[in-house]
């Protein structure tokens, strides 16, 4: 496993199937770590992904702030059920959905009624849970991927 990012912010990731773009990757933020390691992912579909949130203002609002956590979650509950933000069910156990406001990339999870692991978790099932993390670590990051990426294919 090889880690990409900050202490704060980091992918520890593990090259899958050769003949494809496919790799393991946990996600790391704030000492949490966030995946299953049993499902493979594209990898330029992830970097794909955090280009979008990080250099277009698709996923921005302004309005978030870092010291308004119960605020930010029940916000990004209530754009989630407006359908202006989409909930994946790609990390863990987790539904997930990311966001960011000029400074900060806020990292929504929750865990569904009915989850598919039903392993430990940091949240009950239901709950919200937000991780927020520097917008420049988390550049710093995919940085480090888009150059693992150029490296390894």
């Amino acid at each position: 496993m090889k880690d990409l990012g900050k202490k704060e912010f980091f992918f520890s990731i593990e090259k899958y199937d050769p003949k494809n773009d496919l790799f393991l990757l946990v996600v790391h933020i704030n000492g949490t770590s966030f995946s299953n390691y049993e499902t493979p992912i594209d990898l330029s579909v992830l970097i794909n992904d955090l280009k979008l949130l990080l250099y277009t203002n698709q996923r921005e609002i302004d309005y978030l702030q870092v010291d308004t956590i119960v605020e930010n979650i029940e916000l990004i509950k209530k754009l989630i059920n407006l359908e202006y933000l989409e909930v994946e069910n790609n990390i863990y156990e987790f539904q997930n959905s990311t966001v960011r406001n000029c400074h900060e990339v806020f990292f929504f999870f929750k865990i569904p009624h009915h989850p598919f692991y039903g392993t430990h978790s940091v949240i009950k099932v239901g709950d919200g849970y937000v991780e927020t993390i520097s917008i420049e670590t988390v550049k710093f990051a995919l940085d480090e991927l888009i150059r693992y990426q150029t490296l390894i294919l």
